[in-house]
């Protein structure tokens, strides 16, 4: 008959590790905790180096199916995958391409026959001012996207946004939106918005 109170100690089965245990009445415990028991069970996987199909760097995998060295990656290949959009300009900061954006708005402003003013300070009501006949308006530039998959456009202006025109730069153009039923400046208005007029959006 087995006596369940007699003390047992013996040696944890793992290798590399040294520490001795005691066990009651469990002849077949091997190891001395969890952590080793997990680690003596974990089957070590041979690593190996795998070009990421993200961005072409070569990283360190020990899984036989993983595809990219981070998250990010993996994200713009989704992105460009199931919404059809990327990058305009692959690798620069989200600040680089706002002053890109905003240049490009510039050109084609100034192409129109308009004078552009740009704000010096990031924390400014708008980020262009455009003179015209001795009346202002004022222009929020923002960076949109498109699908070539669906042919959904999509940006968004602040909320406290106080500009009268709305400027989105695409990879391939630029689409201007009144933010207001109105603007003061009726040269504007007429060049962006009106019907009768074949420049009205620039795509």
């Amino acid at each position: 008959m087995l006596q369940r109170n007699n003390v047992h100690t013996r040696e944890c089965s793992r290798k590399g590790c040294l520490k001795t245990f005691s066990s009651r009445c469990t002849w077949n415990k091997r190891y001395c905790s969890q952590e080793c028991r997990s680690l003596a069970r974990r089957v070590e996987l041979p690593t190996r180096m795998c070009a990421c199909k993200g961005c072409g760097k070569s990283f360190l995998v020990r899984v036989h199916n993983k595809k990219f060295c981070s998250p990010k990656c993996f994200g713009a290949i989704n992105r460009r995958r199931y919404y059809g959009t990327e990058a305009a300009y692959p690798g620069r900061s989200t600040a680089t391409v706002g002053a890109i954006g905003e240049l490009r708005v510039c050109v084609d402003l100034m192409g129109r026959g308009f004078d552009v003013f740009k704000a010096v300070s990031p924390s400014c009501p708008c980020d262009l001012a455009v003179l015209c006949n001795g009346e202002l308006a004022q222009f929020e530039v923002r960076t949109g996207y498109r699908s070539h998959v669906t042919g959904k456009s999509w940006s968004h202006a602040p909320k406290d946004c106080k500009a009268d025109v709305f400027a989105i730069v695409y990879k391939d153009g630029i689409e201007y939106r009144p933010l207001k039923e109105w603007i003061k400046c009726k040269a504007i208005w007429m060049t962006l918005f009106s019907t009768e007029s074949k420049d009205s959006i620039s795509t």
